[in-house]
């Protein structure tokens, strides 16, 4: 899969990969929530990284 690829990529290039996939399908407004981007900041910063990629698919 693509996700293969790009773990591996990520690993000969010694650069951090992280993935998330998400299936949940809330019953109710009181379950949905949204991913903190701040979350994603603070790792960079605490990292002392210089940049940082977020990639985003919505395969819905």
């Amino acid at each position: 899969s693509s996700s293969n690829a790009v773990q591996s990529i990520c690993n000969a290039l010694e650069v951090p990969h992280i993935q998330v996939r998400w299936k949940h399908h809330p019953m109710d407004n009181r379950d949905t929530f949204y991913a903190n981007l701040y979350a994603i900041l603070d790792l960079v910063q605490f990292l002392k990284w210089k940049t940082a990629t977020v990639v985003y698919d919505d395969s819905t």
